[in-house]
């Protein structure tokens, strides 16, 4: 009997339960983005409603906009993300972090209660996400 042994990179797929922190936590920013981008983009009249006003093909084209990305992440967290792709998905968890920031600036007195909390809330998963995965970036 022989065996084989096969050198991988981080770009291959990672054999089930080899997944790393980053990868798992990437998977569930894939999920929460995912879960975030169908909620807006089923919901695009109500929430345009919720949050002042914005045509509701706004905010169905972020909803959108979110799945897109949830799918890229969830393909990308399967594959053994490298540091540097961590780095950058925190980077962009940081961006929209910022971005609500200004957006609740310009336009939060406008939202309704339940906008408000639904903006706050999602900014602060997103960062929180954005943290960990930054963190578990510099430990490869």
């Amino acid at each position: 009997m022989s065996t084989t042994t096969r050198t991988t990179t981080s770009t291959t797929v990672q054999a089930a339960g080899r997944r790393t922190r980053l990868d798992r936590l990437v998977a569930v920013n894939a999920a929460f983005s995912g879960a975030t981008g169908a909620t807006l983009a089923a919901g695009g009249s109500w929430w345009a409603d919720q949050l002042g006003g914005p045509a509701p093909v706004v905010v169905t084209a972020v909803g959108l906009g979110l799945v897109g990305y949830a799918l890229l992440l969830a393909w990308a967290s399967g594959r053994g993300l490298t540091a540097e792709a961590g780095r950058a998905i925190a980077a962009l968890d940081a961006a929209w972090v910022a971005g609500t920031a200004v957006l609740l600036g310009i336009a939060g007195t406008s939202f309704t209660g339940p906008g408000l909390a639904a903006t706050v809330a999602t900014g602060g998963v997103v960062g929180l996400l954005g943290v960990l995965q930054w963190r578990a970036a510099g430990r490869r």
